[in-house]
């Protein structure tokens, strides 16, 4: 099996402008972080693909996921919850 993992756990602290973090920041009216998982999703040679996002926006990664993906598609993607830090 392959694995994809994404790692989306920052809130952007350096992106003083923007009251998300940078991975929900908007692009042509949709979140970075979809444009990314649509290009992990459209690979068919990731079995899994896993978001690792900061505990406090995973209810909203949820959301986004119900607004862009299928069922099916929903089937291969999992939240966790990302470290403290990168390395974590």
């Amino acid at each position: 099996m392959i694995y994809a993992a994404i790692l989306a756990g920052g809130i952007g602290k350096r992106m003083e402008r923007y009251s998300v973090p940078k991975q929900f920041i908007l692009l042509a009216g949709k979140p970075v972080i979809i444009r990314t998982l649509e290009k992990f999703v459209a690979n068919d040679r990731f079995d899994r693909i896993y978001i690792a996002v900061h505990k406090d926006w995973t209810a909203h990664m949820e959301e986004l996921l119900h607004a862009f993906f299928s069922n099916e598609q929903r089937t291969r993607i999992s939240i966790v919850e990302g470290g403290k830090e990168r390395l974590d």
